[in-house]
């Protein structure tokens, strides 16, 4: 991964999806079923993740360069697509769950203090306020080591996840992206190159969330905001799938060896 990743692969892997003669229409099916994403959960978004797959695919089993596949065989992408989207929540779940409990943590102590506001009385308000004094000297602590635990869960699993989903679309098989042990050997034979791509990706993506977030101020953008973002999320992701694709792939060899 170190030799692939030079300045003009970089370039090279940027461009790819505007060489193609018809970058056009492929781009704007996959804006329009990402931007139906931001209406309807799920359903939309998984075709998006069966064309990544496609892209993944072409580079780790067909040692291919990066393409643009046709938008054709639907039943393949929304097949690949659930996979991908089940492994996924799978590997979030560890995140989701202290993330509710973060938000319980700034909801419930306005909810107790409203409750315990005249709306009891005798014991029940004197034990209520109790509680709610309580929360409210532990609640700063409870932010503070809920939010560690999820930017410290968040980061690990955006390093591992890929290695996840690279290993079940060469496998063909989403059983493969919970064998632990295959996939953090694969991790480990190219770590640097995963880290190369996770870093290049957040660094692009925060970037742009900084200038969508400057123009979304203007009056007229902020009408239009998710008919760009929908665009700049799509590309983000077949960049992605290229990316992370020949991260696994490079690290496939070195196992191989």
């Amino acid at each position: 991964m170190a030799q692939s990743f030079t300045t003009d692969a970089l370039k090279t892997a940027l461009a790819y999806p505007f060489q193609d003669p018809r970058w056009k229409d492929k781009f704007l099916i996959g804006s329009l079923l990402t931007l139906a994403g931001f209406v309807v959960p799920i359903i939309p978004v998984l075709p998006t993740y069966g064309y990544c797959a496609q892209i993944m695919r072409r580079i780790i089993v067909d040692k291919g360069e990066p393409y643009l596949p046709e938008w054709d065989d639907w039943g393949k992408l929304f097949g690949d697509g659930l996979k991908l989207f089940g492994v996924g929540l799978t590997y979030l779940l560890p995140v989701l769950v202290p993330l509710f409990c973060f938000y319980g943590f700034i909801f419930v102590i306005p909810f107790l203090a409203a409750v315990s506001d005249g709306k009891v009385s005798g014991g029940e308000s004197d034990t209520m306020n109790t509680i709610v004094a309580v929360l409210a000297v532990v609640g700063p602590f409870g932010f503070i080591c809920l939010f560690g635990l999820i930017m410290l869960l968040g980061l690990s699993i955006g390093l591992f996840l890929p290695v996840a989903v690279g290993h079940v679309v060469a496998t063909d098989e989403f059983a493969a992206g919970f064998r632990f042990r295959e996939i953090w050997t694969l991790f480990r034979a190219n770590l640097a190159g995963f880290l190369v791509s996770y870093i290049i990706l957040m660094g692009g993506w925060y970037a742009l969330s900084f200038v969508l977030g400057l123009l979304y101020l203007t009056i007229i953008f902020c009408c239009l905001y998710p008919f760009v973002l929908a665009p700049v999320s799509f590309y983000s992701m077949i960049i992605a799938s290229v990316l992370f694709g020949e991260a696994y792939r490079d690290g496939a060899e070195i196992v191989s060896v």
